[in-house]
Parts: structure tokens; sequence; C-alpha cells
């Protein structure tokens, strides 16, 4: 299989779990988390499907990096005043090492990447998932550090 294909099955199953995940939110919150992760992980998806599609490397789509990640701060603030149910913190961990994986991956891949312009498309992508990770690394913090509150 093809990098590309990879890609694009791995953004496809991300985009499955967000979903099934979004759906069973209960805080309207963490709805929009999840509903912000799937809407990035179809860019991403269709980023590589178009690319896999292009034999041209002028008719490449662009990959533009977001601006919606400054909607990150504030749910995060909003976010630390929930209480997390058990199956929460699980679809956040399991978020946590897929953001992981295909951030390595994506950095993995680009090493082999001798065109310019696709390389710098993958980085994008690359530091995207970075960011979500930096997010979800600091709910987990704070997630845990209400947890050993309670232990004691």
């Amino acid at each position: 299989m093809k990098a590309f294909e990879y890609a694009i099955k791995m953004e496809m199953d991300c985009i499955k779990f967000y979903q099934n995940t979004a759906n069973q939110a209960i805080h309207p919150e963490l709805k929009i988390f999840w509903e912000l992760m799937i809407d990035h992980e179809i860019k991403h998806y269709d980023f590589f499907a178009l690319f896999g599609r292009s034999s041209i490397q002028d008719e490449m789509p662009m990959f533009t990096d977001g601006d919606s990640d400054n909607v990150f701060p504030d749910l995060l603030n909003s976010m630390k005043q929930f209480n997390f149910s058990n199956q929460d913190i699980k679809s956040l961990e399991k978020t946590l090492v897929i953001e992981r994986q295909t951030e390595k991956f994506y950095r993995g891949w680009v090493q082999d990447v001798y065109d310019e312009k696709l390389k710098k498309q993958i980085l994008i992508i690359a530091d995207e998932e970075q960011r979500h990770m930096t997010f979800l690394d600091e709910l987990m913090g704070h997630i845990n550090q209400i947890d050993k509150i309670k232990e004691n």
C-alpha cells in the first residue's frame, strides 16, 4: 500500500471513530471538540484522496493551516469544568493514541518525500496533529490531577 493510500485509510478510520464518539457525547463542548476533529480529519482525507488521483503535481490541492485551532484554548478552559465519565476518558485516551500515531506516520513519511510542495503539505498536517496532541495532553493532565485529588 502506498503511503498516501495508507494516509487515506488512517484518516477515514479517524473520521469514523470521531463520528461515533461525537454521537455519544453528552457535554456540548465535548461534542464540539469531536466535530472539530471530524472537520480536520475530513480536510486531511480530502487532501490525500485528491493527491492520490492527481498525476500532475501542479494539480495537487493545497492544504492550508486552518485558523480553527484558536478555538482549542477556550474549549479547553470550558472542558476543565466537566465531570468526565469513564467512557469520555477512554475516548480521549484513544484519540491521543490515534493522533500520536498519525503525527508519527506523517513525520516519518516526509523523510522519503523529495517534492518540496508535497513535503510542506504533509508537515502542515503533521503540525495540526501535533496541536491536537498538545490539547489532549493538557486536558488529560487536568483530568489526572482531578482523579488524584479525588483519591486523597
